[in-house]
């Protein structure tokens, strides 16, 4: 599966360069981060466990997103996959509100030892969210957006494009998660 599939891993982005530049922030005082917030709840769009339409049988998708413990202020999304080859893979990824400049945060950690990071937004309409990265590597310049839609029936749809040493975007992979079964036995 292509890296778009795993945004969440959604998981599917973009190397930092410092811890600091994902702007560190801290829940206000007065408020208990048990307590909702509107902001931090627009992050329930990834809530659930997932699974990817376009897997052929002999691979496996699947992707449970919750609130971390003991709070509601970040979305941790774990990820197991099976490879073509019959491999398993982890990842990880969070989703965070920073209120310094309304934007929200997404980190993934791969079992391969990629990390990814991006900022985003909620879409005009609220259906949907836009990340997007800028990194350089050895190859130079590379740009990440991640376009996500929400669509009938509790799915939503991923598309990750990319823009090489500011070249146009691509037209980007599609990806659609739909809701998984919970698997017996799960919390």
């Amino acid at each position: 599966m292509r890296r778009s599939a795993h945004l969440f891993t959604l998981a599917l982005l973009v190397p930092l360069t410092s811890a600091t530049s994902l702007g560190a922030q801290s829940a206000p005082a007065t408020t208990p981060p048990s307590a909702p917030s509107a902001p931090h709840e627009r992050l329930r769009f990834f809530e659930g466990e997932w699974t990817v339409e376009e897997l052929p049988a002999s691979r496996a998708y699947r992707e449970r997103c919750a609130f971390m413990e003991g709070g509601r202020r970040h979305m941790v999304c774990r990820t197991r996959s099976k490879s073509a080859s019959g491999e398993w893979r982890e990842a990880m990824s969070m989703f965070s509100y920073r209120p310094v400049d309304s934007t929200y945060l997404y980190y993934g950690l791969r079992s391969s030892g990629a990390t990814q990071a991006l900022v985003g937004r909620p879409t005009a309409d609220g259906e949907g969210w836009t990340f997007e990265g800028d990194e350089r590597d050895a190859k130079g310049r590379l740009r990440t957006r991640v376009e996500i839609t929400r669509l009938p029936g509790g799915r939503f749809r991923l598309v990750e494009r990319t823009s090489r040493d500011d070249t146009p975007f691509s037209a980007g992979d599609s990806v659609h998660y739909r809701p998984a079964r919970p698997e017996p036995g799960a919390p």
